[in-house]
């Protein structure tokens, strides 16, 4: 029979072992190397900035074009220049960028008027139903189409419209005549041409615009 007395239990050695496995139950697990370095810092990426745009250059309103009368200006059977048979005293302002100024008609009672452009001398425009009924010209640095213009003889004249030109003796001057341009396409039918001349036959006024208005021989009157 086995004898536990005779047998001692080692009770410094289980002691010691009770005592590790004590300690090892109750103490922190170790924390991992890396768990008390700071953070690994994130690499921020910058996103591209986006070009600013050009500052737009102010935008500019271009003012209304003109072509004032002067020298270069020619009569046709509907207009002298930019002026045309037709318009508003205020179009024919607004075409020009010149001022009209109206002077006296003697038909103002009826309605019919002539208005000057000034600083433009020797050009006149009459005005019927608000509207411009023909243009006068009496400076010799305007032409026609064809190139006539005042001094210019008869004969001249019935050279550059050959078969065009109709004469009546001048109302008023001895040996001077009307010479009457007409047209000859049905568009401008109702238009003339009408260069007066003096007892030498020279050219000394030139008229265009509508019938009736620019057979008027004594103008408004």
């Amino acid at each position: 029979m086995f004898n536990w007395r005779s047998h001692p239990v080692p009770t410094v050695a289980f002691g010691v072992t009770i005592l590790l496995l004590t300690a090892c139950a109750g103490a922190e697990p170790p924390t991992s190397p890396s768990a008390d370095l700071p953070p690994e810092p994130v690499e921020q990426v910058e996103e591209p900035e986006e070009p600013e745009a050009p500052a737009q250059a102010p935008q500019r309103i271009s003012a209304p074009t003109t072509t004032p009368l002067s020298a270069r200006s020619q009569l046709t059977l509907t207009a002298l220049g930019p002026v045309e048979v037709g318009m508003t005293i205020a179009q024919a302002e607004a075409a020009t960028g010149q001022t009209f100024k109206e002077r006296a008609s003697g038909g103002e009672a009826y309605g019919c008027r002539y208005y000057e452009v000034e600083g433009f001398e020797d050009v006149a425009f009459m005005v019927t139903e608000g509207a411009i009924a023909r243009a006068e010209v009496w400076r010799n640095d305007i032409t026609t189409r064809s190139g006539a213009k005042i001094g210019d003889s008869a004969a001249k004249i019935r050279n550059l419209y050959p078969g065009q030109i109709e004469a009546e003796p001048h109302e008023y001057v001895p040996g001077g005549e009307y010479l009457i341009f007409t047209p000859q396409d049905a568009e401008n039918r109702n238009y003339r041409v009408l260069f007066e001349t003096n007892e030498a036959g020279e050219v000394t006024t030139i008229r265009s615009g509508q019938l009736p208005e620019v057979g008027f021989i004594e103008g408004c009157v």
